[in-house]
């Protein structure tokens, strides 16, 4: 390799290829570092609008609307059932946008993390989308605060 394609990793300084910003130990640590900092303004689930009226309404809309929609082609001819209830534009806080029927679509887990992996380019959502206080704010149990394992390596591969 040339010398001119090494320089030295953030972290430990080590020396590491040109287009990595730091070597594989040191990239995890500062990918904990910053998921730490955004999780503390993310907001809870409450804040960012998904409550009680939320988990309501989610239950009705799968019970009206059970599978996939499979927007990516992923499923290669299987129909899977839904378990989320996704806004196709992400609301960013809008609670117009929160609530507009037409904003929604059934998704299987598996859809789901690919299509917020594709949205946040990999990484965990934001957490600058706060909606702001109302009454009657809706929420989500929860169950999909993450990704699933298979999306996990996406923002961890350097090329």
């Amino acid at each position: 390799m040339p010398r001119g394609a090494l320089h030295t990793c953030r972290g430990c300084q080590c020396l590491i290829a040109s287009g990595v910003y730091a070597c594989g130990v040191c990239a995890e640590r500062l990918k904990k570092q910053q998921r730490a900092r955004e999780d503390e303004t993310r907001g809870t689930s409450s804040e960012r609008g998904y409550n009680t009226r939320w988990k309501q309404y989610r239950e009705r809309y799968l019970a009206k609307n059970p599978i996939c929609v499979d927007p990516y082609a992923r499923h290669t001819g299987q129909t899977r059932g839904a378990a989320v209830v996704d806004h196709i534009t992400p609301h960013k806080g809008s609670s117009t946008l929160f609530w507009d029927k037409t904003n929604h679509q059934s998704l299987c887990l598996s859809c789901h993390g690919y299509k917020s992996a594709i949205e946040t380019g990999g990484r965990s959502a934001s957490a600058k989308h706060v909606l702001p206080p109302a009454s009657g704010v809706y929420g989500v149990s929860g169950e999909v605060s993450t990704l699933p394992s298979v999306m996990t390596g996406v923002s961890a591969r350097r090329v």
